[in-house]
């Protein structure tokens, strides 16, 4: 599923009224997709985030020693 804006930005909460309108929605249509079953997780997405995150964090490492 591929969702405008859904992108996980972090953020430190303080957004737009139009911003936190638009992430309201997003939430509502999340909800919906889940309450009725059809929402789909791209596992293939989820993999390539997770080994990114470990590389960053071993490189990271590597760095501090």
């Amino acid at each position: 599923m591929n969702i405008p804006g859904a992108g996980g930005k972090k953020g430190n909460g303080s957004g737009s009224a139009r911003d936190m309108s638009a992430r309201k929605k997003r939430v509502e249509l999340f909800k919906e997709k889940v309450e009725k079953g059809t929402y789909r997780v791209d596992s293939k997405k989820v993999a390539e985030k997770l080994v990114e995150e470990a590389l960053r964090t071993i490189r990271s490492r590597d760095g501090s020693k």
